[in-house]
């Protein structure tokens, strides 16, 4: 080594005459290759459009994105990228590209900041990591046990719908305001599966909650400044110019009745008891406790998923609801089948229960079709990639947004035959006895590790709901009018002013 240390060393044992030309450019390749080495081979990003400096694309959005992404998506290829605030967000407008990314571990994660302007968050539905996957696996479970178990919610559930047709029924045949009749009966049913008791339709509470719920998701648009320009967003909330301003006074009566609520139900609660998800959720952190076990349970993630339930609960089975309705007063000779079939197996007095479902086929592909037909969640829920990783052939680098077009998989002609057209027969199997449950390019709750966890609950609340009212009604729109609606796009694509006429069937 002494001879390295040497300043004539070099000139001394090489001669420069005859290979300094070589040693120079072998130094200057080794030298490049270690940069290419240090910063890895050249990614390989989606394509797309251009934006605005530091705002990127958000001003190209339109007010229904999932189209404008549909139409981009014929230029730039099934995947492509925007820039939001400086973020690259990754679009995906096919099955094939959804199936594959949300299938990865990797694509499970929520924006760190997306639920902030809600005080103690959405629980579940906000956290990462091994806190999500403990949170959503108990929740999962806990539902499942209440709605389908031990508990008799089901039949809370039927008792509430007993009240609704006796309402409609005194409401006479006049056109009714179907969005707001429904909202306090839906947020009812959560009340009821989270707390264990039912309040009577139009209590204060259920009042309360409804709109909440309602100022909630409607502040939360799907790709919306908070998330991307969290600073702008804050200031043009500041300035009362934005829906989480206007909204922010309601949405803190939500997180305050959520709070007084828990509370109130744990002071009353007996030992062991197990009848609600509150109950369940007080259990397990008694249980943990005992057990000196440190676990993600606790009185906040409690208040966190208590809202999160809430929201996903009663919103998107309103909203689903209406719209199936609204295809029942478009397409009378649909809603005559569904009446013939529930007639045939259930008679006019009948209750279908969720483990009957099989038997009225027609009826759960009517409810599927219409939740096709109008995607409820048009845009995934933001996802946020916690590792590098390919989409497609393409490059995602760690922190990319990922958004699903739902809209686009549910109108993909790759898929579904004439996508426009309202075709319940395009969920039964070839004998048109049996449903084919788990279609592709079918999303409405989402797919892969971070759908949502309370599909089961929602879909048997439909399902009673929609077989109640086609055996007491038939639906129709208001006299000598076609069906008008307007829409709202938050958390969920909702329609509004839906004025319908229900007659009693004789």
């Amino acid at each position: 080594m002494d001879l390295f240390r040497n300043p004539n060393f070099v000139t001394k044992y090489i001669d420069f005459d005859k290979y300094g030309y070589q040693i120079l450019l072998t130094g200057v390749l080794v030298f490049l290759t270690a940069i290419y080495l240090s910063l890895g081979k050249k990614r390989k990003l989606p394509p797309g459009p251009y934006g605005i400096p530091y705002i990127g694309y958000f001003p190209f959005l339109g007010e229904k994105p999932y189209e404008t992404f549909h139409k981009l998506s014929k230029k730039y290829g099934s995947v492509f990228s925007i820039n939001l605030g400086g973020h690259l967000v990754v679009i995906l407008n096919d099955w094939e590209s959804v199936k594959e990314a949300f299938s990865k571990a990797e694509t499970a994660n929520r924006p760190e900041n997306f639920f902030d302007i809600i005080p103690n968050g959405l629980g579940l539905g906000g956290v990462n990591g091994a806190e999500w996957v403990e949170q959503r696996r108990f929740s999962v479970k806990a539902m499942k046990d209440i709605g389908f178990g031990r508990t008799r919610w089901e039949e809370l559930v039927q008792e509430e719908l007993k009240e609704v047709v006796e309402m409609m029924k005194k409401h006479g045949t006049a056109p009714l305001d179907v969005r707001k009749f429904f909202t306090s009966t839906f947020t009812n049913n959560v009340l009821t599966l989270i707390f264990g008791h039912r309040l009577p339709i139009g209590h204060p509470d259920t009042e309360l909650v409804s709109q909440c719920v309602d100022a909630v998701s409607n502040s939360l648009p799907s790709l919306g400044l908070n998330v991307f320009l969290p600073k702008l967003s804050d200031f043009l909330t500041f300035l009362g110019l934005t829906r989480q301003s206007l909204n922010f006074e309601t949405i803190l009566k939500f997180t305050n009745f959520a709070t007084k609520a828990i509370q109130e139900k744990q002071d009353k609660m007996e030992d062991s008891a197990s009848d609600s998800f509150v109950d369940e959720y007080v259990n397990e952190i008694r249980r943990n406790a005992l057990k000196n076990k440190e676990t993600s349970f606790s009185e906040r993630h409690l208040r966190g998923n208590t809202q999160a339930l809430l929201i996903g609960g009663s919103e998107t089975s309103r909203t689903t609801l209406v719209f199936i309705l609204i295809s029942m007063a478009e397409h009378q000779e649909t809603q005559k089948r569904v009446q013939e079939e529930l007639d045939n197996v259930l008679g006019k007095e009948g209750t279908l229960r969720w483990a009957d479902r099989t038997r009225v086929p027609y009826t759960f592909a009517t409810i599927m079709e219409a939740m096709r037909w109008r995607s409820v969640v048009p845009i995934n829920t933001l996802r946020m990639t916690s590792e590098d990783i390919k989409i497609s052939g393409y490059d995602i680098p760690k922190h990319t947004a990922i958004v699903a077009n739902n809209w686009a998989l549910h109108n993909d002609p790759k898929y579904w035959n004439n996508p426009e057209r309202f075709i319940p027969e395009r969920f039964l199997l070839d004998d048109g006895k049996q449903v084919n449950f788990k279609p592709d390019s079918y999303v409405p709750f989402s797919f892969g590790k971070r759908s949502c966890p309370g599909e089961l609950i929602a879909m048997m609340e439909i399902l009673l709901y929609f077989t109640t009212l086609m055996q007491k009604f038939t639906v129709l729109p208001e006299e000598g009018q076609k069906v008008k609606y307007n829409t709202i796009l938050g958390l969920t694509f909702q329609a509004t002013d839906v004025k319908l006429r229900f007659i009693p069937r004789g």
